[in-house]
């Protein structure tokens, strides 16, 4: 071992004086007094570690001025706190597009990773979108996360439904700008039928399946002690295919009538439909008087209207839905719901059915409460469709609410001019009516929406 470092110091010229660094040199040289250590030839140079990128981003915890020559930019680099690795001689960033992904289609987020900035501080990073291929800074711009490396994400701007983007992700540094792959995205199209009557929709180029809900229209309220009458039924089909080119029938339902006098019944709800995916009108609430036209008993609909009670002691039956579930290959796409009962001994009509759930009992102290609607966010907004009309109430003034979902309130004693009507195109129920002097309320008018990328 002596022999060894007898053998290095006499090769490299080692010399040493107190106070002073070390030099590795021509023997006899003194090093110079401003560094620690000192190497001097005129035919041999400093050869540092030579790492890759990856092998330089694996050292742990490096120290500001640690210094490599990386070989994949075939250049010294140093370490610097607060920006990074720093190379005299950078190049352009490196960066990949991580993901772009969409919230039911209505936005986009993307996020994308700087992997290398070059060897030099990336000042800028963002996404570049176009509707042509390969966009660049010159096209709109979405700025993210301020500079430097690893990882960034934005929420891509409200842009035109049903139009092909393209995004990249871009990284500036003081050489210039680098670009990831290339992906692209659409804003959702959402087409909406809310006018009464016959339509059609032809299916654009390049969809080949489409959201779909129909609703149809709500069932009349029944008049005094009247029920509730029942939500349209609805069909939700979370992916329903189509062809490009085509025509598609539409129709959407008309509310149904509510009952304006003794001997005169409500009306159920119009069908609305889409091809023929079919959604049955809303069942009419029932009048009080069991020996007129179906007094007494709810009619059956998409969800049946509220049955009624009488002078007679008949506590009315709710209508049972009829609305088909199953069509073809769709399973469980049907939505309607049974009305509640009539109380007779309080006159006290029962809540219309919804497409969510069936319409309350009527009760000794109160008329039963329109079911709840079925939910859905075709449109990008959380929203309830085909509510129940609430049954009128004797024992008070107050309302009997109906369904969330468009259900319209059943009027309490003495409160014959409060709204009672579905909502329009929520395909609602209209609510029962205590007094004489008004009808039931009508119910509302259903939809037909579609919604594609």
């Amino acid at each position: 071992m002596k022999l060894f470092l007898f053998f290095f110091l006499f090769l490299f010229g080692f010399q040493r004086s107190s106070g002073q660094g070390v030099l590795i040199g021509s023997p006899g040289q003194t090093p110079d007094s401003s560094a620690v250590l000192e190497l001097r030839d005129s035919v041999r140079g400093f050869l540092p570690p030579r790492l890759t990128t990856v092998q330089r981003n694996a050292i742990s915890n490096p120290q500001a001025g640690l210094t490599i020559f990386n070989t994949d930019i075939q250049c010294l680099e140093f370490y610097r706190n607060g920006s990074g690795w720093f190379s005299p001689c950078p190049t352009a960033p490196q960066i990949v597009l991580d993901s772009l992904f969409g919230n039911n289609g209505f936005s986009w987020q993307a996020a994308a990773k700087v992997t290398f900035d070059g060897g030099s501080y990336v000042n800028q990073r963002g996404f570049c979108i176009s509707v042509l291929p390969q966009p660049d800074i010159n096209d709109t711009l979405v700025l993210a996360g301020g500079g430097g490396g690893g990882t960034f994400s934005a929420a891509l701007p409200s842009l035109a439904s049903g139009i092909l983007f393209y995004v990249r992700a871009y990284a500036i540094n003081s050489v210039g700008v680098a670009y990831s792959s290339l992906d692209s995205f659409r804003i959702r199209t959402v087409v909406q039928f809310t006018a009464i009557g016959n339509h059609s929709w032809t299916c654009p180029a390049g969809v080949d399946s489409v959201e779909l809900l129909v609703v149809a229209g709500g069932g009349g309220g029944g008049f005094q002690v009247g029920g509730g009458g029942g939500g349209g039924g609805l069909v939700y089909i979370p992916k329903f295919g189509v062809s490009a080119g085509q025509s598609y029938s539409v129709v959407v339902g008309a509310g149904g009538l509510g009952g304006p006098n003794e001997p005169t019944p409500a009306q159920n709800g119009g069908n609305s439909s889409f091809s023929n995916i079919l959604a049955i009108g809303g069942g009419r609430g029932s009048n009080w008087n069991m020996n007129v036209n179906n007094g007494g008993n709810g009619w059956p609909g998409g969800s049946g209207g509220g049955g009624s009670g009488n002078s007679n002691n008949f506590n009315g039956s709710g209508g049972l839905s009829n609305q088909q579930v199953n069509f073809g290959a769709y399973l469980n796409v049907g939505k309607g719901n049974a009305g509640g009962n009539g109380w007779a001994n309080q006159w006290a009509g029962g809540g219309g059915g919804g497409a969510g759930s069936v319409g309350s009992n009527a009760s000794p102290s109160t008329g039963g409460q329109g079911g709840a609607g079925f939910p859905c966010s075709i449109t990008g907004t959380l929203t309830y469709y085909s509510g129940g009309g609430g049954g009128c109430n004797d024992s008070s003034s107050a309302l009997i609410s109906g369904g969330i979902g468009g259900g319209g309130s059943g009027t309490g004693n003495g409160n014959p001019g409060a709204p009672k009507n579905g909502q329009a195109n929520t395909g609602g129920g209209g609510g029962g009516v205590r007094d004489t002097s008004g009808p039931g309320g009508t119910g509302g008018s259903g939809i037909v929406i579609l919604a594609y990328q």
